[in-house]
């Protein structure tokens, strides 16, 4: 997920309502040249992304107005319009939440960052490499918000143990910004890190691409590798460590219990399976009922823990397919991508690459990732086509790229809750965001014109 919902006063909200009319209304009503349905679709589209954008409502909400709008305002079947919800794509986040849960009900998820900063040496720079590079790994699995809930505590121990004051310590600020840009940043290395992933992968299905787990694996690891190291990097160069060593706690040395050892077996038969859909086919939909099966049939998981699932994601999800399913349906895409292909034709890969990444960076610092990509996916694969370039390499680096927001507190969850650590202050995020941010365009854009099209 994205951003954090805000709490608006009364009049903010119905401000915000009815700009989302308005403008809903003047789409549908313009003359444009499209046919009824696709313009009906655009109006839709219009006025569900202002109330994601304003955060009118919760953007779980404004995902359920979706379907019935459609089916009112564009005359999308009601079969049609709802399928989404349930597609294998939500099956496959639901089963990778449960996992998730496992892992973190069970402590493992602790014994995991435990192992990585004992790895990495007390030495400042060594130990912070070390909290992103668990926090990162952490995220493949579970969400970037529950790592970094996970890893700011154990770097708050170490940098208080070591004698540093909040807003008083560079370190400390470094500790704090390194752990909520490595959670986003690990988020995008596998399908189940984060939902914009598996919007772009959906999307490429009902386009006939079929992208497995180890095919966005391969493409998106080298990624996370690269910008874990360059934000480790920035970190570093602009703010340097008071202390020589980080009294950092380490592991209590007890062995794994019965339900840590039960949930690692479920977690990697069900990362195998992932990893190698290539060679069983076994879709990955299928095989996320492992650990939902699994953990509860080994009493891991209680009824209860069903409670914890982030449903509000999946409807959001569900949402977002809804929306662009439709905008695939009834050509719309073709429209808007004809018009910004105009702008970008005749220019590098590269050049289209980049500009396609900043523009993505720049409309997902206001709108959820999840609806970013949900909006922009559908849109870039035909541009994708006309502009000469794989479609499936667009539809990853949208995918990827809307992740990469570090620039403002507000702009992913992590950036939230490491601000609100008061370790740091909105211009220490915009000094080391900023650059980052950029850096992380820049290696998209290469990874898409040089490196992904030898895979």
């Amino acid at each position: 997920m994205k951003r954090k919902p805000r709490v608006q006063t009364d009049w903010k909200r119905i401000l915000s309502i009815v700009i989302a009319i308005i403008i809903g209304l003047s789409a549908y009503m313009y003359p444009l040249g499209l046919e009824q349905p696709a313009q009906a679709v655009m109006a839709i589209m219009l006025f569900a992304g202002v109330l994601w954008f304003t955060e009118a409502f919760p953007l779980w909400v404004t995902a359920l107005m979706v379907p019935p709008l459609l089916v009112v305002g564009a005359g999308i079947q009601p079969k049609q319009a709802y399928y989404p919800f349930f597609d294998p794509i939500i099956a496959l986040l639901l089963g990778g939440f449960v996992l998730a849960l496992g892992i973190q009900n069970t402590g493992l998820d602790r014994r995991i960052a435990g192992l990585f900063v004992r790895a990495f040496g007390n030495r400042p720079k060594m130990y912070l490499l070390g909290l992103m590079a668990a926090t990162a790994f952490l995220s493949f699995w579970i969400s970037n918000t529950a790592s970094t809930l996970l890893m700011i505590p154990i770097g708050i121990a170490a940098v208080t143990a070591s004698g540093l004051k909040p807003m008083k310590s560079e370190y400390c600020k470094t500790v704090m910004l390194g752990i909520g840009y490595s959670a986003t940043i690990g988020g995008v290395g596998t399908l189940i890190g984060t939902p914009p992933n598996l919007i772009a992968v959906s999307f490429l299905a009902d386009a006939g691409i079929k992208v497995g787990f180890l095919d966005w694996m391969v493409h998106a690891l080298p990624l996370v590798v690269i910008m874990v190291l360059v934000a480790w990097v920035v970190l570093s160069l602009q703010h340097r460590s008071e202390v020589k060593e980080v009294k950092a706690p380490g592991l209590d040395g007890r062995r794994l219990t019965r339900g840590q050892k039960m949930t690692l077996a479920v977690f990697f038969l069900t990362a195998l399976l992932w990893v190698t859909d290539t060679f069983h086919g076994v879709h990955n939909s299928v095989v996320a009922m492992i650990p939902i099966i699994g953990l509860y049939a080994l009493g891991i998981l209680k009824k209860d823990d069903l409670r914890n699932v982030k449903w509000s994601v999946l409807i959001l999800v569900g949402g977002g397919l809804t929306l662009g399913s439709a905008i695939h349906a009834t050509g719309l895409d073709m429209f808007i991508a004809s018009g910004l292909s105009g702008l970008l034709m005749g220019q590098p890969e590269f050049v289209m690459y980049l500009v396609i990444g900043l523009f993505a960076i720049a409309f997902t610092a206001f709108v959820a990732n999840t609806a970013g990509a949900a909006i922009l996916v559908p849109i870039g694969i035909p541009m994708a086509t006309m502009l000469g370039i794989d479609p499936m390499l667009m539809a990853i680096l949208i995918g990827i790229v809307v992740s990469f927001d570090f620039i403002v507190p507000v702009g992913t969850p992590p950036n939230a809750i490491a601000y609100g650590t008061g370790y740091i202050t909105v211009k220490d995020m915009l000094k080391s965001g900023i650059a980052i941010s950029l850096i992380g365009a820049l290696v998209v854009a290469c990874f898409g014109a040089f490196i992904w099209p030898l895979f």
